[in-house]
């Protein structure tokens, strides 16, 4: 079980949210495994943000036999100015590995 906030402040309303689910285990050297990852567009949570409960996507050399599911909850906060459609011009793709940014708590994991 996760309660984790995190906070980024460079969202540009109308980019997608990448999060990626590793299996940290404090005892050992080994890297993090990759549980999986969600992509969420901006249409699932902007304006009015999203609570629920998604399916991950597992990476082909996953050796997890069964479908895993995150909740999640996504708040967007920016100015009142900042309406997705004042943005269209510098609205781009999130870069593979970036931090797209905005406040999301990863509630549960099962």
């Amino acid at each position: 079980v996760w309660n984790e906030t995190k906070k980024d402040f460079d969202y540009i309303p109308g980019e997608a949210l990448r999060f990626a689910i590793h299996d940290s285990d404090q005892r050992s050297s080994q890297v993090d495994e990759l549980l999986g990852s969600y992509e969420m567009p901006s249409s699932q949570f902007w304006p009015g943000g999203f609570d629920g409960e998604v399916t991950l996507t597992q990476e082909e050399h996953s050796r997890r036999d069964k479908k895993s599911t995150v909740t999640l909850k996504v708040k967007v906060t920016t100015p009142e100015s900042a309406a997705p459609h004042q943005f269209a011009s510098a609205v781009k793709p999130a870069e593979p590995g970036s931090n797209p940014g905005a406040a999301a708590a990863l509630e549960r994991f099962e």
